[in-house]
């Protein structure tokens, strides 16, 4: 769902920013393979795109590892949606 996406963005940086996981209700829809699957896409890129950034200097601070973990925990959430939704 792209809409919720774009309003989940500004709730995920804050959090953050802060050090704290925002986790917003599941769908009660099952969404189709195809789109799980282009959503797990962009929120593991997501994550990839947050590890390059922490580790690009060679020292993660505990504000990039916490946003690392958080990013990831986003992804693997995903990834079972993503198997959930094959049937």
């Amino acid at each position: 769902n792209g809409m919720r996406s774009l309003y989940r963005k500004p709730y995920q940086a804050i959090a953050d920013e802060i050090g704290l996981d925002v986790v917003f209700r599941a769908d009660t829809a099952t969404k189709d393979v195809k789109s799980e699957m282009c959503e797990a896409a962009g929120t593991c890129g997501e994550a990839f795109a947050v590890v390059q950034h922490a580790i690009a200097d060679s020292a993660v601070t505990p504000e990039e590892k916490s946003r690392v973990e958080s990013a990831i925990r986003r992804a693997q959430a995903q990834l079972d949606d993503l198997i959930r939704s094959i049937r």
